[in-house]
């Protein structure tokens, strides 16, 4: 059982090596471009949805305005077969 705890405490003591390496050299480009090389990607990724977002937007609202158009058409048709009934 100690053999056990053993391996799993080594592997936690790779993961926070690795993962200290991965951080500091971050910082590095950090403080030599004065940003991560990855943030230019999420800017892009980040503007796409902007402009995705929009659309979608402009798109609802166009269909908001046909839907409200077509209930108010159905509305009028079963106002007027009710009162053709009477």
């Amino acid at each position: 059982m100690e053999a056990l705890v053993a391996v799993g405490l080594a592997g936690n003591v790779v993961q926070l090596v690795q993962f200290s390496s991965q951080l500091i050299s971050l910082a590095k480009e950090i403080k030599k471009k004065g940003a991560p090389s990855s943030l230019v990607d999420l800017r892009k990724v980040a503007q796409n949805l902007i402009q995705q977002t929009r659309i979608i937007m402009t798109r609802l609202k166009a269909n908001t305005a046909i839907l409200e158009q077509e209930e108010q058409v159905c509305r009028a048709s079963t106002v007027t077969k009710h009162l053709g009934k009477h």
